[in-house]
């Protein structure tokens, strides 16, 4: 019985032959998981019953017989008829019988009321190895169901257009075996959508993940109307190794009118589509696909995608035509998974399959019975199913069957404790036919283990044991001993017991003597503690592990030492810093070398450390946690001697501070976060170390009050708010003691607002109370350093300077000597001057902290870290004014200005002097490019420096903003105004074609007299339909569009070289000498004009005979030879005269590239026979006659011949190498 109709992911629609290629392709990604949109599949039998309905199948065979179908005009004509046929037919009531249900049947699976659908083309010889048909038929957007008969016509109707039709011919495939499927599925009203390529889209496997990405519906990308940002995923790492982000002033978008174009606005013009963690998503669902699609046939994925509330929706898989040897066309590239694939099981919970049964469903309960298809069934609740029997007699057998069934792996989590506790209350209740089954399910889980899982020691002594000891009729001691003795000996159920648990439990159960159980016991105490331990704190390990391998009596000493070894080593560590801290105050205990732990505590101690989550507020009491915890670990590492666990601490202790620790306690935080700091200031030759300890420095300092007052002396300080409280008038006395008691009890920058509070009153209200006065104002000093520390201008040189002490200013001359330059270049306005000036001062600063041989006091060392870091932070105003500066490029002479700006800033992004030649060297290797116009040699520069600046020492400096944010983007759209679209090598004459309207497109282009020629490059906006053209040229560079549209799949097909460039119609001359290069990676592109050395040739000696373009090697022929060899690839004969003997070669493969002959006339015969012959072979060759040409050229050099179509002379140029 013919089906008109079957679900998409059914099993019918898995076959290519019942709906097609595309909806076969779909149907397998559901049943694998992929999220694809819901919908259903109108078959092949439905497009051939409405043609043999009215006979179409016969009436379009006589429109073929005879007929020439390579001609597209003569095909337009056909396929006008064919429509004109088809058109007013209706579709058969009985296939619409079918149809209308589904796709009522999807709107209440979808629970849109208004239910909008995509009606897509899915023909059987389509998205095939050999042949994707990308393009050629009919998809139609946003259909309601009333316009649903219509959109299902103009799909088979797209089987007979002119595009269609002529795509076959090309192809060679028959027309009488095309077949029509639909696949109508929910509309997916996208965000964002674009194609996606598992390899290089001309199908080389480059190791990279292609995407294309654009605004709104997929249509402007796979149309080519509209550019679309490329990006590009390794495939291994799923890193963005490459993001070309271009202006996108349309889209098109679903409204309530159908598929609308909307103009962008500039900010998301050029802007990127996806975010880097949604690229490397939908790479990551790229890869899942083609490593599914790989499992049955072997190809790289072409995937068309759209987005969606955060979501990727799979709209279309095919293979990457060009990447595959010819196979027949009717093999559908889901032929081999035909008898592989069965419709996933989808288990049900035990409520679900009740309601099942409540709701009269007995088909669906009995096959999910039969299939055990049932998830969450336990001891706890297994009773409900035995209530299902009494509730529903109808299918008591079944479920009889389903429950013995149960205890065979389909109860879950059983162990001793579920058993003692719900298996007497089951029993009690158990109808007498179930006891019997309910016994032997017992018996099996017991002896077998299966479904046995969540034991542990505690587990077996506190029930295990007690259910051993004698038989029950619901459980024999037999069969506990079993199990208890499995679980013991093979660890099955016993992961991850804690050692407290092991260490007395085990012990307690030891001295128990059980004769059966002691051997295994021991056995199994030994293995889980070498093996299964859960992971341990460090508070762990000193509570009972070093008791316990201290302890001479303890027998299993060696085991847990190996089981604490293996746990520090793999980091399965539970602790927070207060742990820490317990695990650092370990090394000062003797014993832990003496028992062979040390080493092991120093490895899991630096991968506790490098844990970001024990740093957080949540872990630690935030009173006192500076003083409490930092200020003791600090001071634990620095005794402990090991440089690993320092560097780990510091290099993530920072993030701790990152929120800000309002509420700490002043007195004491402060003090020791000064102690803290200077500990971290000391000298240290460990690179990696010092960068840590820096920015540990740098984090604090930015986020905690008062880490930046070091020169303060604390006490006087306390001092001067004790003293404030009794100088200030009775009136400013309450003001003044709240001030004191909150300096001293919180770190919180309301101190300041108190303090300048108190201030003004006094300056305002009390002027004559001049101490007072002067206290207040050093207090409001300091605090202004304390809860204002960050420079943020070049000008606040205040706050630099406020960090240096007189001493400081003595001992570190040259550097405040620098700073002054600094300031002045800055002022002046001389900005680039300024950035160099700028990257002196802490290059000197790098010297003094690396530099052994200077005795700089911790005091100072940490002042030079400050200053440092106060610095950096003003490169923040460079990077501002930079961005304003280049946040449009217009031309070659910004980018000249930029790559001065990239040298300054290479120099101050080298802090220590040590990368500076090197990148200095970049930049002018990238100034250079610039000027010789090589912008993808600049490009790969420009990439080398972005490594260097990532791989530099606290990378984000201004270089790491500028090359990464905004003018990033800016200069790769420069260097991507030109970029690939379809592989291949060409030279020819530029025809430009203005802007055409789809309809007449074709028509223009395949005009005899001023369409495409086979000598020309096509320069035009956007890719015609290229199996429309009746004549190919030698390459399209077009304005518009990107390497996933469907037009340029089919040029990749069909050999065609294509590159974007924007402004190309504006770039060009008509009729300039061009060429198009596109490697088959497709990873740069290259077009521009042609440039040879000319051949001199004396005027009146040359007369073209012949038009068309050539290169080749020259090769003489002198005199009357008998014959000619044949010719080489792209040979040019250069010939004494013409012989009709000669003519043979023509037809020996290519024949010669072009003929160049010294006598002879146009109207001779053998020039006449030679123009007929090319014309009958569909040719154009140069010929020409020129006087001496054995003197002019010379053999074996390699030439070009240009002769235009109007035979208005002819050229001849050297040049080094043949395309």
């Amino acid at each position: 019985m013919q089906k008109f109709v079957v679900p998409l992911g059914s099993k019918e629609s898995l076959i290519a032959d019942n709906v097609g290629t595309k909806a076969a392709n779909l149907a397998f990604m559901i049943n694998k998981g992929i999220p694809v949109p819901p919908g259903f599949c109108i078959t092949v039998d439905a497009y051939s019953a409405f043609s043999e309905e009215y006979g179409f199948l016969q009436r379009i065979t006589s429109l073929f017989k005879d007929a020439d179908m390579s001609n597209p005009h003569l095909v337009g004509a056909v396929a006008e008829t064919i429509r004109s046929i088809m058109n007013d037919a209706e579709i058969p009531r009985y296939v619409m019988d079918e149809i209308n249900p589904a796709f009522d049947a999807l709107t209440e699976l979808t629970g849109i009321a208004e239910l909008k659908v995509a009606v897509r083309s899915s023909a059987v010889a389509e998205d095939l190895a050999s042949a994707s048909f990308a393009g050629q038929y009919e998809t139609i957007l946003n259909v309601r169901r009333d316009g649903l008969p219509a959109a299902i016509k103009e799909c088979w109707l797209s089987l007979w257009a002119i595009k269609g039709i002529l795509y076959r011919g090309k192809k060679a495939i028959d027309h009488s075996s095309s077949l029509m499927g639909i696949l109508v599925q929910a509309m997916i009203p996208a965000e964002a959508a674009g194609v996606v390529f598992t390899a290089s889209p001309s199908g080389k496997d480059d190791g990279l993940i292609w995407i294309n990405a654009g605004f709104g519906v997929g249509e402007g990308i796979v149309s080519g109307r509209f550019n679309s940002d490329i990006y590009k995923v390794e495939k291994k790492s799923l890193g963005v190794v490459h993001k070309e982000v271009r202006k996108k002033d349309s889209a098109y978008f679903v409204s309530s009118r159908g598929i609308e174009e909307k103009i962008l606005p500039a900010e998301i013009a050029g802007s990127a589509v996806l975010s880097d963690e949604e690229i490397q998503e939908l790479a990551s669902l790229a890869h899942r696909v083609e490593s599914i699609s790989n499992t049955g046939t072997g190809y790289f994925a072409d995937i068309e995608w759209a987005f969606l509330n955060k979501k990727f929706y799979i709209l279309q898989v095919r293979p990457i035509c060009a990447a595959n040897t010819a196979v027949s066309t009717q093999q559908s590239v889901t032929e081999d998974s035909r008898h592989k694939m069965q419709v996933a099981k989808t288990p049900i919970t035990i409520s679900e399959f009740l309601n099942l049964l409540k709701h009269g469903n007995m088909s669906e309960t009995k096959k999910v019975m039969a299939e055990g298809n049932v998830k969450g069934v336990s001891m706890a609740n297994i009773h409900r199913i035995v209530g299902a029997c009494r509730e529903f007699p109808q299918t008591a057998h079944n479920i009889k069957t389903f429950y013995a069934n149960l205890f065979k792996g389909g109860i879950e989590g059983v162990n001793f404790m579920k058993l003692s506790a719900y298996l007497p209350k089951l029993w009690e209740g158990l109808p007498e036919e179930f006891k019997k089954n309910t016994l032997e399910g017992v018996e099996y889980i017991l002896k077998t283990g299966s479904g046995f899982s969540g034991t542990n020691l505690a587990d077996i002594m506190r029930y295990g044991l007690p259910l051993a000891e004698k038989d029950m009729p619901y459980i024999k001691a037999e069969w506990v001993k079993t199990r208890i003795i499995e679980s013991l000996d093979k660890g099955t159920g016993m992961e991850d017991a804690s050692v407290n648990e092991v260490i007395n439990t085990g012990l307690k159960m030891l001295k128990r003597n059980y004769d059966w159980l002691d051997s295994v016991l021991k056995n199994g105490i030994s293995r889980i503690l070498r093996q299964n331990l859960k992971p341990l704190s460090f508070s762990d390990i000193k509570n009972y592990c070093i008791p316990a391998l201290q302890d001479e009596k303890f027998i299993f000493r060696e085991d847990l030492k190996r089981g604490v070894i293996k746990l520090l080593a793999e980091g399965k560590t539970k602790t927070d810093l207060a742990d820490a801290h317990t695990g650092l105050k370990m090394f000062k205990e003797s014993g832990i070398r003496d028992i062979g732990l040390k080493e092991a505590l120093i490895a899991g101690l630096k991968i506790c450390l490098n844990q970001k989550k024990i740093y957080t507020i949540a872990d630690t009491k935030d009173e006192g946690i500076i003083y409490a915890v930092f200020k003791p670990i600090t001071y634990l590492l620095k005794d402990a001697g090991s440089v690993e666990l320092e560097t780990a601490f510091y290099r993530n202790a920072g993030a701790l501070f990152d929120e800000g620790l309002e509420g700490v306690d002043a007195d004491d935080s402060m003090l020791a976060l000064k102690d803290v700091l200077l500990l971290a200031s000391e000298y240290t030759p460990h690179r990696r170390l010092e960068a840590a300890r820096r920015g540990f420095i740098e984090r604090v300092y930015k986020n905690l009050p008062g880490a930046s007052i070091m020169g303060i002396d604390w006490q006087s300080l306390h001092n001067d708010f004790e003293d404030i409280t009794d100088v200030v008038p009775t009136e400013l006395k309450r003001l003044a003691v709240d001030l004191r008691d909150s300096f001293h009890n919180t770190l919180d920058s309301g101190n300041l607002v108190k303090a300048q509070t108190l201030l003004n009153e006094l300056l305002t209200n009390y002027p004559g109370y001049t101490k007072a006065i002067k206290l207040a104002e050093g207090i409001v000093h300091w605090l202004t350093l304390a809860y204002r520390p960050v420079v943020e201008q070049a000008g606040d040189v205040k706050k630099i300077e406020g960090l240096w002490s007189d001493h400081f200013r003595i001992c570190f001359k040259e550097l405040i000597s620098l700073y002054r330059e600094f300031e002045s270049t800055y002022e002046n306005g001389k900005l680039i001057d300024a950035v160099v000036s700028h990257s002196k001062i802490r290059a000197c600063i790098g010297r003094l902290l690396l530099n052994p041989d200077m005795d700089i006091s911790r005091e100072d060392r940490l002042t030079l870290y400050l200053t440092d870091i106060n610095l950096e932070r003003l490169e923040q105003g460079f990077s501002s004014i930079v961005n304003e500066r280049f946040s449009t490029l217009s031309g070659l002479s910004d980018l000249y200005e930029l790559s001065h700006w990239i040298k300054a800033l290479l120099f101050s992004a080298s802090r220590y002097l040590i990368e500076i030649e090197d990148n200095l060297s970049l930049a002018e290797g990238f100034s250079d490019a610039l000027k010789e116009g090589s912008f993808f040699k600049a490009r790969e520069i420009w990439c080398r420096i972005k490594t260097v600046v990532s791989s530099l020492t606290e990378s984000r400096r201004v270089l790491s903003l500028v090359l990464f944010d905004i003018p990033a983007e800016k200069i790769d759209s420069f260097f991507f105004a030109i970029s690939p679209i379809a592989a291949g090598e060409a030279e020819g004459y530029v025809r430009i074609f203005e802007r055409v309207g789809d309809e007449r497109l074709a028509r223009v282009l395949n005009d005899p007299v001023k369409g495409i020629k086979e000598d020309e490059v096509i320069v035009i906006e956007y890719l015609p339909e290229i199996s429309e053209l009746k004549i190919f040229p030698k390459a399209f560079i077009i304005e518009k569009g990107s390497v996933g549209s469907h037009t340029a799949k089919v040029a990749v097909e069909f050999g065609i070289p294509a590159v974007r460039m924007e402004g190309a119609t504006k770039r060009f001359k008509e009729g300039e000498r061009v060429f198009v290069k596109v490697p088959p990676m497709l990873d740069k592109a290259e077009a521009g004009s042609v440039s040879y050395e000319r051949i001199t040739m004396p005027k009146g000696d040359v007369t073209p005979f012949h038009h068309g373009s050539a290169e080749g090697i020259v090769r003489f022929y002198r005199g009357d030879v008998e014959f000619l060899k044949p010719p080489g690839k792209r040979e040019i004969f250069v010939l004494s005269y013409l012989d009709i003997k000669y003519l043979d070669v023509f037809a020996e493969g290519d024949g010669p590239s072009a003929i160049i002959v010294e006598k002879g006339g146009e109207l001779s015969h053998p020039m006449i026979v030679a123009r007929e012959m090319l014309i009958r072979l569909k040719r154009t060759m140069p010929i020409l006659r020129l006087e001496n040409a054995f003197d002019i050229l010379k053999e074996g050099t390699a030439v070009k011949i240009f002769i235009p179509e109007d035979m208005g002379g002819a050229e001849i140029y050297k040049t080094e190498k043949i395309l």
